[in-house]
């Protein structure tokens, strides 16, 4: 009610239609969530908040392209977010079994913020992912390879981290 109140008395204020979007969306109104989302981003087109909860809501729905597409947007917004919005681009596309996409995603955080600690961890799950689909156990592999070489190359001792890891995956 009171965001509403903001919202008359001036609507120019990207602020209050986010958080009316927030309230329809705790509602399930995802309709009405999603027009309070747009009008933010149209008021405010530099607003990566807006195409956040609009990923958000794509992604409650399933719609993991359209997701993606929202998310993609915060990238050039937020560059200092820029790792967090890659991972939720590369969780989209796996979501998708568009593997090498999220593969690539992934190891574009990897090589540039090697010490992020989600990004392995989503790697591995990536793998995961693949290798129950028997055509693409052998490319889980080539990425598992991949992310062990990365790992040596920085001097790491990657061997029992990649065996424990990779143990339920059969081959």
């Amino acid at each position: 009610e009171w965001f509403q109140r903001a919202v008359d008395l001036d609507p120019s204020r990207p602020a209050a239609y986010l958080y009316i979007g927030n309230l329809y969306l705790e509602q399930k109104d995802y309709r009405q969530a999603e027009e309070y989302y747009r009008k933010a981003t149209q008021l405010q087109p530099n607003l990566y908040n807006g195409f956040w909860n609009l990923g958000w809501l794509y992604e409650l729905q399933e719609n993991w392209e359209a997701a993606y597409q929202e998310y993609s947007k915060c990238v050039p917004l937020q560059p200092e977010l820029e790792a967090e919005f890659r991972l939720k681009l590369g969780e989209m596309k796996s979501k998708q079994a568009e593997w090498r996409a999220a593969e690539q995603e992934y190891f574009h955080v990897l090589h540039k913020w090697p010490d992020n600690p989600n990004v392995v961890n989503r790697i591995h799950i990536l793998v995961e992912d693949m290798s129950l689909v028997p055509e693409q156990r052998a490319e889980a592999q080539r990425v598992l390879d991949e992310l062990r070489a990365w790992k040596i190359r920085r001097g790491e001792d990657y061997e029992a981290n990649y065996l424990n890891r990779s143990g339920n995956i059969h081959y």
